[in-house]
């Protein structure tokens, strides 16, 4: 099934194929009223070269809110009780556990033996409960990823859109960009960070923001870059949102 946007202000091309045969139990799961959300997974899997099925376990996260007793080295074969699906990527993964409540049995490999272990399953946070920070043409919010205790351990904010042409855009932020303080104070709360860009709204005052962004440099992998502009149209977003006041 392949995707494509329109609006009037921009249209999007084909977007990625998503296997019909995947799309087909999400509808399926829906019209039985339940949730198809897939499953938080806390660990990293590599398809195995040398096989053509089993995931090899080669990272397992240990501050996540959900956590599997799977160990580095371990080999995920199938579900307990349904041996014929394959599982030789995520994907399949994510679709054999997808609609599943509560908990799931894994057959593993360990030290060449086979081995069955219970893993907890909670689906992923509903898109649509999301919200955000609207200003000056950024969109500024959390973006939880199940590799944040390597890659963002502090749970910083980022920029998830960015208005062509805007003044966010021409002062030089790019999407994806940390936000480590905003005039030196560090925000984990979407009404807060508002309430301080609305705060200098009314005051017709400045920011200045400090960001982290994934580039190389001397010595590392990312940069620091500081940012002025003049925060304007603050608002909350987000889909479920009675308003979009700052409160």
């Amino acid at each position: 099934i392949n995707t494509a946007g329109f609006s009037k202000k921009v249209s999007e091309g084909i977007g990625f194929a998503v296997p019909s045969a995947q799309v087909c139990k999400i509808i399926e799961l829906l019209k039985n009223g339940i949730d198809p959300s897939p499953p938080i997974i806390p660990v990293e899997l590599s398809p195995d070269p040398e096989r053509t099925k089993g995931l090899n376990v080669v990272h397992v996260y240990r501050q996540h809110s959900v956590k599997w007793s799977l160990k580095q080295g371990d080999r995920i074969i199938a579900l307990v009780g349904d041996k014929n699906v394959k599982l030789k990527n995520l994907a399949e993964l994510i679709n054999a556990l997808r609609g599943l409540k509560g908990y799931a049995r894994l057959l593993v490999q360990r030290n060449d033996q086979e081995i069955k272990v219970t893993v907890n399953l909670r689906p992923v946070p509903n898109p649509l409960d999301r919200k955000g920070v609207s200003v000056s043409g950024l969109v500024i919010a959390p973006w939880p990823l199940r590799d944040d205790e390597l890659a963002n351990p502090k749970q910083r904010m980022i920029v998830h859109a960015i208005e062509d042409a805007s003044i966010g855009d021409l002062a030089g932020l790019r999407y994806f960009d940390y936000l480590i303080s905003v005039d030196g104070k560090q925000f984990e709360d979407v009404h807060k960070l508002c309430r301080h860009f609305k705060d200098l709204e009314d005051g017709r005052k400045s920011t200045r923001i400090i960001v982290r962004r994934r580039k190389t440099q001397y010595r590392s992998r990312t940069t620091l870059k500081i940012f002025e502009f003049r925060p304007v149209e603050v608002k909350l977003v987000g889909y479920k949102l009675d308003n979009n006041e700052c409160s």
